[in-house]
């Protein structure tokens, strides 16, 4: 694992790996919720935004993905946003996020 959060209620743990994959696991359980499979390459950051409606990870793949934190989807993918690996982010509140990268 390179990356770990929990959601906001903690029912919830979100990990990213080397292996390009993130996984959300039920807490109460342990079972393996979804799987997040769009990068191509290491996850670097995972992090769930306020309200836990959204989950972000960033890849050396240089993109950032938000996810739909309910059912596992895509929301939005940015690419194109650095030149470099993306290597960490945060969330401001529940929309914003910022990125951050080896680029100038």
């Amino acid at each position: 694992e390179t990356s770990i959060s929990w959601s906001g209620d903690g029912f919830y743990l979100a990990t990213g790996c080397y292996d390009g994959l993130a996984r959300v696991w039920n807490c109460i359980t342990g079972e393996l919720r979804f799987l997040l499979k769009e990068h191509n390459e290491s996850i670097f950051s995972v992090k769930w935004n306020k309200h836990s409606t959204h989950i972000l990870t960033v890849s050396h793949d240089m993109r950032a993905i938000v996810w739909d934190s309910e059912n596992g989807t895509i929301v939005r993918i940015f690419d194109n946003i650095h030149q470099a690996p993306i290597l960490d982010a945060d969330w401001k509140d529940h929309d914003i996020f910022a990125t951050c990268s080896t680029d100038t």
